[in-house]
């Protein structure tokens, strides 16, 4: 079974995070990301620091990651993004034309993924991994939700399903291709939950963040090489992600288009396929 517990989330104030939120790191390019920068509370300025840095740098240059930790620092003292008192869940929702898919926000551990039993269905790319270990190494935070997806246990989502449909969430804004997102605190009694998935849930299955799990996990094993006396509960041996039952998501195509030259003889060999 999966451990999945709440934790104390650092995030932006309800009432800023439409101003926050960005696109993932990983889908801008150079330009898009320093385009992005201009608005000050982007969060691409901790995902991407080399926005706040000459654009000659080279962004896997050490200067980058040390520039994401002091914008971080700088957010916790200004108030920018702060820090929960207690450990809880939060629901996540995102909404588009019209369909609504709802997860929650937990703490997943590199245990598990160290043991297999969360799902990984796709090979990593080393350098890929080596951006985001130092960037979480230099931070010290999952800055990346991994995306995780499990078979339906209706212990789990029809109270919170009804919490939400029921309370006016946290914070609830369109971004970025018109999605609407919304963000509910669950209260104190959802931690129960955490035994739930702890004996109903036999496995999580990765449905994005192959590279960013691989990197958190390399990170927790080295900070349990410089931590020997702490255990398995310790905060770096586990890291951030939300998790949707399997009737929650929507799987669109992802098709790629190969651009390659058309042979003239092209009729013959379909006709002959």
């Amino acid at each position: 079974m999966v451990k999945f517990k709440p934790f104390r989330v650092i995030r932006p104030p309800f009432e800023l995070m439409d101003q926050v939120a960005s696109l993932p790191y990983d889908v801008l390019d150079d330009q898009q990301a320093r385009d992005a920068a201009k608005n000050e509370l982007s969060f691409i300025h901790i995902d991407r620091a080399e926005v706040d840095l000459p654009p000659t740098i080279d962004p896997y240059d050490d200067q980058v990651y040390q520039q994401a930790r002091k914008n971080l620092i700088k957010w916790l003292k200004n108030g920018t993004l702060q820090q929960d008192a207690q450990a809880s869940y939060y629901a996540y929702g995102m909404t588009l034309n019209g369909k609504r898919q709802l997860g929650i926000v937990g703490a997943a551990s590199a245990i598990d993924y160290e043991n297999d039993r969360i799902k990984k269905h796709e090979l990593t790319r080393a350098a890929k991994e080596a951006d985001r270990i130092k960037h979480i190494d230099t931070t010290n935070v999952n800055s990346s939700p991994i995306l995780l997806t499990y078979r339906d246990q209706k212990e789990i989502m029809n109270e919170v399903s009804d919490f939400c449909d029921q309370n006016k969430p946290n914070a609830s804004f369109t971004a970025f291709f018109g999605v609407q997102h919304e963000v509910w605190q669950l209260p104190q009694r959802f931690n129960e939950l955490a035994d739930v998935f702890d004996t109903k849930v036999p496995a999580f299955y990765i449905a994005d963040g192959h590279h960013r799990a691989a990197s958190t996990v390399k990170v927790a094993q080295k900070r349990r090489a410089q931590f020997p006396n702490d255990d398995a509960e310790a905060e770096f041996n586990y890291f951030l992600a939300i998790a949707f039952p399997a009737s929650e998501l929507q799987i669109w195509d992802y098709n790629r288009v190969l651009n390659v030259p058309i042979p003239d003889n092209f009729s013959n060999i379909s006709q002959k396929i």
